[in-house]
Order: structure tokens, then sequence, then C-alpha cells
């Protein structure tokens, strides 16, 4: 089971409670893992602040093998991080990843970000079976974040597993809206470990 990850960062994260989201998160994690007994598992995070580095460390702790994509540079990257410790945890996180692919974006301009946060987020969909989003369920505010992310799974044919960043943080389903991508029987065994989001509220929000 290869599960990409995506989600937002502390900044819009001050809601949540964060040992109630890590909880759910590690239960979505042992879900798809029961969904897909005998394979290997990997989860694909490019190891942003917040739920990216999150879901990477409570998949790490179930002992699932690490992807991380970067939009730029590892040296670049480590610019998002102001902290010695949110730096000293990327690189401790990124010496545990089997793979590391670092995509080269540019960040010395704003559509020069946008532009590679977009791109190493269309790798995590690449490569990924079933997304998992920490999001708050607004629509889009610009390119390469957590709702394009979403939406591009979904269009992508891929289920993707929403936990909402407010609590409680209970996750739901959102369904593929293209062509699904993994067979049928898998598919079923990932739908009937969680609850679907109701069509009234799927009406609500803005995709």
């Amino acid at each position: 089971m290869i599960v990409g990850v995506t989600g937002h960062r502390p900044n819009r994260l001050k809601d949540a409670e964060m040992s109630a989201l890590r909880a759910s998160a590690r239960s979505v994690l042992t879900a798809l893992a029961e969904a897909a007994p005998g394979e290997a598992h990997r989860v694909v995070s490019p190891l942003a602040e917040g739920s990216d580095r999150i879901l990477a460390e409570e998949a790490a702790a179930l002992g699932w093998e690490l992807y991380s994509p970067l939009p730029f540079s590892r040296a670049d990257y480590e610019k998002d991080f102001k902290t010695a410790a949110s730096k000293r945890e990327f690189d401790e996180l990124l010496s545990q990843a089997a793979r590391v692919h670092e995509l080269g974006g540019k960040r010395d301009t704003r559509s020069g970000r946008e532009s590679a946060y977009t791109a190493v987020g269309r790798v995590v969909l690449d490569v990924s079976e079933v997304l998992v989003a920490i999001w708050d369920g607004e629509g889009e505010h610009g390119e390469g974040g957590t709702a394009q992310v979403v939406r591009e799974a979904r269009e992508r044919g891929l289920p993707a597993i929403w936990i909402p960043s407010t609590p409680p943080h209970v996750p739901v389903l959102l369904a593929p809206t293209g062509t699904p991508r993994l067979p049928a029987e898998k598919l079923a065994a990932i739908a009937a470990r969680f609850p679907k989001r109701p069509a009234a509220a799927t009406e609500d929000r803005p995709q």
C-alpha cells in the first residue's frame, strides 16, 4: 500500500488537538495497512512542517517505509524552516527515508514557489494509491495547496481519506471522481474501513 500525504502547515493547525489528531492519523494508516494485508507499506511525504511530518512520523512508528520527494533542493527547502528544531526534525526524518527525490524547484519568486509545491504534490499523486489529507475542508486559495492536491487526487481516481484539521478529527472517505486507479477489491477494502462523506456535506464546501 502506497499512501501519499498532504495537509496544512502549523499556522493552519492552531485549533487542532494534537494528541487526537495524531491518534486519528495513526488509526487511518493502520486501517489502510489492514486493507492491504501481506503488502509492504510506504508513505510518500514531502516533509513540510505540520501535516506532512505528523503523517510521516506516525507511519514510521508503524514500521512503514518513507519516500520523500522535495519541492526544492534540500538546502533550499530548509529555508522554509525557521527554527533549528524544525531543521533538526527535517534532517532526522530525511535520514530515515528509503528514497529522496529533490525536484529542484525555484523559490526566488512566489510563482516559482507555488509551481514547485504544485509539482511535488503531483509527484506524490503519481506514485500513490490513496491520499491522506489533514485539511480544513475549505476550497482552493492558490496554487499548490492542500485543497488542490485533494481535488486532483480524486480526479485521478484516487480515494482520499480526509482527516479534518479541527476536532474531533474523525476521518472520512472522499471517493474518486475520476476512473478509479485501484482494483475494485482493494478500493472496496479501503471503503469498508471509513465512513463516506455525506452527499449534503459534499455540496456545502467547494472542492
